[in-house]
């Protein structure tokens, strides 16, 4: 069994096709961890409603071109498409 605990009120869980987990975390940021847990990337600031930031996401997908997909539900109420570079 594996434990992660470094994340601020995790709200949701995807899966990338080559193993990665994206994490919503509700409190401004989301995290992208490799197959082994080794985090890769994380970002958003401090509840903001700027194009690329998070006021409290709640879900989270990847299509298979690997884009994200955010959605916030309480104060932010859309969705934002990150596209794979």
């Amino acid at each position: 069994m594996y434990m992660w605990s470094d994340f601020k009120q995790p709200t949701d869980i995807a899966f990338g096709q080559n193993g990665e987990a994206y994490v919503s975390e509700l409190q401004h940021r989301i995290s992208i961890l490799d197959k082994d847990g080794n985090l890769l990337a994380r970002w958003g600031e401090e509840s903001s409603h700027e194009p690329g930031q998070f006021v409290a996401p709640h879900g989270i997908a990847v299509d298979s071109k690997g884009d994200l997909y955010v959605g916030e539900v309480l104060e932010g109420q859309r969705i934002q498409k990150f596209i794979r570079k």
